[in-house]
């Protein structure tokens, strides 16, 4: 799925030439239109992404991002949001997107270019507010496969401590048994003892009752 996406991130740069790249900085430097802020919003969250930094704008490193279609397709395509801050990707992610279910909403910036009084102004924005979608849903894919990562490993330590402490409850029950057995046979020997004794005991009383017997009268 991450190659895939991957793949459809390099295939969405086609319409990024050296004209589009020059009208979008156009667009978003003219003016304060709502065409112009959507424009900024967009390149913003594209500078953050390539920049790995939630506080990147088109402002500050657009013009190192933005300066040739080379350049941005190098930066694009080498863009792999891994750690990125949770909160901000699900924020970003949010607002290029529509939940799906009945009665979602569209995300901000989703309305914003699919709006139809704006559509034409929009339309060299189009190409750029793919690839956004592009970077976030990659985004949220890794973070996602992550956290499983994670949580499969935390689950397998789990096993293996388990695991661990199984063997050493079964280590000292195998010597508990073990001993077990010594106390049975100890007991067992004492018992043995104790019954050759009394057999002895009980002889040696017979064998003196019958001399007095034989001899007490004389």
């Amino acid at each position: 799925m991450i190659k895939t996406m991957n793949e459809q991130k390099a295939k969405f740069l086609k319409p990024c030439d050296k004209n589009s790249l020059a009208n979008v900085k156009k667009i978003v430097s003219s003016n304060q239109s709502r065409v112009a802020g959507t424009g900024r919003e967009i390149l913003d969250g594209i500078c953050k992404f390539i920049k790995k930094d939630p506080n990147a704008s088109f402002a500050t490193d657009g013009q190192t991002i933005f300066i040739h279609p080379e350049l941005f397709s190098k930066n694009i395509k080498e863009c792999f949001p891994v750690d990125a801050d949770k909160a901000w990707l699900q924020k970003m992610a949010t607002s290029v997107n529509q939940p799906i279910g009945e009665g979602s909403m569209k995300g901000s910036l989703l309305k914003a270019v699919t709006e139809a009084t704006t559509s034409s102004d929009m339309a060299p924005l189009f190409p750029y507010f793919k690839i956004l979608y592009k970077l976030a849903q990659l985004g949220m894919t890794i973070c996602k496969k992550t956290s499983l990562e994670r949580q499969v490993a935390e689950k397998t330590k789990a096993m293996d401590d388990s695991q661990i402490e199984l063997e050493k409850q079964q280590a000292i029950v195998d010597n508990l048994s073990f001993f077990q057995r010594v106390l049975d046979e100890v007991n067992r020997a004492s018992e043995e003892e104790l019954y050759t004794l009394n057999f002895k005991s009980q002889d040696l009383r017979r064998k003196m009752s019958e001399y007095q017997q034989a001899y007490g009268d004389q």
